[in-house]
């Protein structure tokens, strides 16, 4: 069942999220995502209130935060961009054309160019492998591409384990992400870029 229309600012957000970052996915779906896991718990009745009449309590935007990667300041009060990948974008000044256009080619499993809420979860988990890395020499578009072949690796590898699927689901997908994102260390306390290579097995005499 559709929603009726939202009344209050944080539901139109909510709305916006569902309509227009999760591909317009049906509130049923919406409500199945955010409590598989956590141990989060709530009504479909409750989601529904929030999304139309209702102002949530602040777990619950928290919670649509982790699981759907958006950013909470934006959920709560309209500030800024959506998701961390565009606030940083708009920060930073646009990726270079040349490492956007080899993502789909060394992440195919995890770079889906419709899915602004899986962009999101990979680029953070690029910046924050970035981050832990001992020493501050910025990573070549070289050593990047490696990296994002490293988490597509580990990804699609999981997914296959666990589902045997050939195309893999988006919202798990989303979910392995963002658990890599928050399972890493850091900054400054992770691997460097040879010893993640090696663990990969993906190093050779160049580096």
């Amino acid at each position: 069942m559709t929603p009726a229309n939202p009344v209050i600012p944080e539901a139109k957000r909510l709305e916006h999220l569902r309509l227009h970052y999760l591909d317009g996915i049906p509130l049923a779906e919406f409500h199945r995502l955010l409590t598989k896991t956590d141990d989060y718990r709530i009504s479909y009745a409750g989601v529904r209130n929030y999304h139309t009449t209702r102002k949530a309590p602040v777990d619950y935007y928290a919670q649509v935060s982790r699981a759907f990667g958006v950013r909470l300041e934006w959920l709560l009060f309209g500030e800024g961009e959506v998701t961390p990948a565009e606030a940083e974008a708009k920060e930073a000044g646009a990726e270079p054309p040349d490492w956007v256009a080899m993502l789909p080619r060394a992440a195919p499993t995890v770079w889906d160019s419709t899915d602004p809420i899986s962009q999101a979860a990979f680029l953070d988990c690029m910046r924050r492998l970035d981050l832990a890395r001992p020493g501050s020499q910025p990573l070549s578009l070289e050593e990047r591409e490696k990296l994002a072949r490293v988490l597509d690796t580990l990804v699609a590898g999981t997914l296959w384990i666990l589902r045997g699927d050939k195309v893999a689901p988006k919202d798990c997908v989303r979910s392995l992400l963002l658990a890599i994102s928050q399972g890493l260390p850091g900054p400054k306390k992770g691997s460097t870029f040879r010893e993640i290579m090696k663990k990969m097995k993906m190093s050779d005499s160049s580096y």
